[in-house]
Order: structure tokens, then sequence, then C-alpha cells
């Protein structure tokens, strides 16, 4: 079998607003900067006129929003315990939870078959929300959910080898490298996240598909503050500590 297959991530920097209520009207003009449009105000729920015919959108199973969690999670305790290379543990590590709003969100981004960043996603629960996405395409390969969803995140994760402490202490670029999926994933502000995928085939090769994957998260990289504040695993949790990953806090801290 033919195999081709490249693997493509854009970061989130900038800072905008982004919540989790379902009544919030996203055409709401205060949501969004100045003349940005919302991702959500007029968005359908199902894919656009620009996606193929042959567009299968991935339904976020219970077991797949699950293994997004753990996934997220695992890699959030590896780094609250200090047992991530070089970098210093966190005191207050929140346990991520799925925000169904969020995933929503992260569908209206990819509903279209179209790759990129969205301009606002702002909600009310969310004042502050990031996004990581990713995208891969293929000839001669069928991509399935379970491959290639945990494929994405640990590309987004190990992008660490080029961050080091100075990024977490007091998040900036690195010239020439990505660090901004990493840091999202390990952000001590963020507490829930939600994503979607979708695949389709090319309409003019039958052997040629594409996959995008998005996930919205509560709060996004904020240039100059820290990623995650350093100290003891779980010493400025107030809500005690997660038994099932080390070093987080229970679900329910409060960060913000």
């Amino acid at each position: 079998i033919l195999f081709k297959m490249f693997v493509k991530f854009l970061s989130l920097v900038t800072i905008f607003v982004y919540t989790v209520n379902a009544q919030t009207d996203y055409c709401d003009p205060d949501l969004c900067p100045k003349h940005t449009k919302h991702v959500g105000c007029g968005a359908r729920d199902s894919t656009g006129p620009k996606c193929p015919p042959k567009t299968e959108v991935w339904e976020m199973t219970d077991d797949l929003k699950n293994m997004i969690l753990d996934i997220h999670n695992a890699n959030r305790s590896t780094i609250a315990t200090g047992n991530l290379g070089h970098y210093e543990p966190a005191d207050k590590m929140p346990t991520l939870v799925w925000s169904d709003e969020l995933a929503k969100l992260a569908f209206y981004n990819l509903n279209n078959c179209e790759y990129g960043h969205d301009k606002c996603r702002n909600t009310k629960k969310f004042a502050y929300a990031g996004q990581n996405i990713a995208k891969s395409n293929g000839i001669g390969y069928d991509f399935q959910a379970n491959d290639m969803i945990p494929l994405f995140i640990s590309k987004w994760f190990a992008e660490y080898h080029d961050a080091d402490q100075t990024v977490i202490d007091a998040y900036h670029d690195i010239e020439g490298v990505q660090v901004g999926h990493f840091t999202q994933i390990v952000s001590g502000k963020t507490t829930e996240v939600g994503c979607a995928a979708l695949k389709f085939t090319d309409a003019k090769n039958d052997k040629k598909q594409s996959v995008q994957f998005t996930c919205d998260y509560a709060v996004t990289n904020i240039v100059d503050a820290p990623v995650y504040t350093t100290g003891d695993p779980c010493s400025s949790c107030t809500k005690g500590c997660n038994n099932q990953y080390p070093g987080l806090c229970n679900i329910g801290e409060p960060t913000l």
C-alpha cells in the first residue's frame, strides 16, 4: 500500500474570550474584537459546501472523549510531578474535564474543511480560550480516529523538546520552532477542553484522504504570563489531589 502522510500544526498565542454556555449569542458584537466575526455566528451544525462529498465527521463518543482527556491529563501529570526533563513541577495543575460547548466551537472551526485558526470563539464562561489544530494528508491509507487523535496530541506535547523553563515562567515564542501547542496542553489556568475531528476524501483522487483535528481550551497562552506556577506538586490545590493523575488538583479546582 502506498502511504504518504504529513502532519501540520499551528499554534495560537493571541488572547481572546471563549466560553461554554448553550445560550450564548455568538453574534453578540461584545464577544469579539472589533470587526472580527465569531466562529459560531451563523455557523451550521453540519459540514459546509466547501467540504468534498465524501466527508465524515468523527463523533466524539464517550470513549474518544475519555481517551482525549486521559492523554491530556497524563501529560499534565508528568510535568506537574517534575518528571519531564528539566521542567520544574507545578504547585497547582487542574485536572481537565470535557466541555461540550468548546467541542461544538471546535467543530465550527473545521466544518468547512478549511484548515486554520478561527479569529474569535469567545463566550461568557471562558474569557481567554485557546486552540490547538492539526491536519494530516494521506494517500492509500484510511485514517482512523483511535490512531490519529493520539498522534496529534503526542505531536503537540512533543514540542517540550524545543521549549524550556523560561517559556513556562513567562510565555513567549521561540524563533524557528513551535512550542504553543505544548504550553496549551500544560496550562495551569486551563480546566476544560473540547475537541472535534473530521476526515474527507479528495474529490479528484479517491485514494487521498485528509483529517483535521481541533481542540479548544478554557484558557489560551498569555504572553509574558506563567504557563503554570512552580512549587511542590499539588501544594496549592484547594480541592485536594487527584489519585488517578498524581500532581494534578481534583476536578473543580478554581484557577481564575
